[in-house]
């Protein structure tokens, strides 16, 4: 992952929630990031250890007052850029 490798002095594991964010849905967009961090960590919790540090979190796009998603191919990316 990017993190292991700008920060090797920080071990620790890293694990994908395995969750369908475009599922989660908030009328404002810092809830729903809110929303997906905390769907993570709900998925997460089960896999970790009792004594562990589990940090999970999320970030939403908002541009011209919508929100954006991951842009599905190279194409979509441009037309966001435009």
């Amino acid at each position: 992952s990017v993190f292991k490798q700008e920060f090797p002095e920080f071990e620790g594991d890293f694990m994908s929630p395995d969750i369908d964010e475009k599922a989660i849905r908030a009328e404002r967009p810092e809830d729903m990031c809110l929303a997906i961090a905390r769907a993570k960590a709900d998925a997460l919790v089960p896999k970790v250890a009792k004594d562990a540090l589990l940090v999970c979190m999320d970030q939403v796009t908002v541009c011209d007052g919508g929100v954006r998603e991951k842009p599905e191919s190279e194409k979509e990316a441009r037309e966001f850029l435009e």
